[in-house]
């Protein structure tokens, strides 16, 4: 049962936990690496350029980082060892690009960006440029980039953090066994900030031992959301098909969000109430506990 629940998590979790270990060590942001943030579905769908940077991307935003790794070209990674690609991340919060042009020759492809960069000190950044693509079997590989930085982002608001926000969960949704919850946070603070990218959730049981870890959920393109004072971002995260003895209860939830290396810890109750495990819908299948990204909350 351990390994069966365990495996739908595992393949991200060693992007992720390198990456927070990177944070602490205060290690820089290599020359590659100031992408993150666009979302779509991390499958083999190298059909274009765009999507091809688009799951790079991707890879990054969700801590996939062998998945991220694997589209750069081979002369790109035998420039940069995947441990250097990770540490390259330590100081990068989250970045948020803008694909502006395109120039094409045979078998190659030449995408200019604007990339927007959140840094963990709280310093925002902007750059632009080229990254060059090489057609090849079964898609798009990145084979270049020529990335330089511009001057600072004007009316862009800093990530958020834990000390700006009010923290709760929502009404939850249910549907044919499955359990969807909503992540809810409210802008405390007298300034706009930014909701960004997709948290990380550990579901903790009664004695604090980890019960799940989330994995990133099918996303859709990741938006950076500005949030004036009082508004607030939803970020729908699901738990279901749970076929193991009950946890013990109450359960919390610890939360790691873009912006802020420290972590927040509530209890898990909803206007419903203290959550309990969802309903087993089949041993052949794992649990399920995923996050979506960060949007703009609808009204209640």
């Amino acid at each position: 049962m351990e390994a069966r629940r365990q495996a739908s998590s595992a393949s991200m979790r060693r992007g992720r936990f390198t990456r927070r270990a990177a944070l602490r060590g205060g290690l820089g942001l290599a020359a590659i690496a100031v992408l993150s943030g666009v979302a779509t579905p991390l499958a083999a769908q190298q059909s274009t350029p765009d999507s091809t940077i688009e799951q790079f991307y991707l890879g990054v935003a969700t801590y996939q980082y062998d998945d991220a790794y694997a589209l750069l070209g081979s002369e790109l990674q035998a420039k940069q060892s995947l441990d250097a690609f990770i540490k390259g991340y330590a100081d990068t919060a989250y970045v948020q690009v803008a694909i502006t042009g395109h120039a094409a020759s045979a078998g190659q492809q030449d995408v200019g960006v604007t990339i927007t960069s959140w840094h963990n000190d709280g310093s925002i950044h902007a750059y632009s440029g080229t990254y060059t693509l090489n057609q090849v079997s079964g898609g798009w590989k990145i084979a270049a980039a020529s990335i330089t930085e511009s001057a600072r982002p004007q009316n862009v608001a800093p990530l958020m953090r834990f000390a700006d926000l009010d923290v709760t969960l929502g009404q939850p949704d249910a549907g044919m066994g499955h359990r969807y919850y909503h992540l809810l946070v409210t802008n405390n603070a007298q300034w706009a900030v930014t909701a960004a990218g997709v948290p990380h959730l550990k579901l903790l049981n009664a004695s604090g031992g980890v019960v799940m870890d989330s994995s990133p959920g099918q996303l859709q393109p990741i938006t950076a959301v500005a949030l004036q004072p009082g508004q607030t971002a939803d970020a729908q995260f699901e738990w279901s098909n749970w076929c193991e003895s009950a946890p013990t209860y109450p359960l919390k939830l610890q939360i790691a969000i873009p912006g802020d290396t420290h972590e927040l810890l509530i209890p898990f109750t909803t206007p419903m109430g203290q959550v309990q495990a969802p309903p087993c819908m089949g041993n052949a299948s794992p649990a399920v506990f995923q996050s979506q990204a960060f949007q703009a909350a609808e009204q209640q």
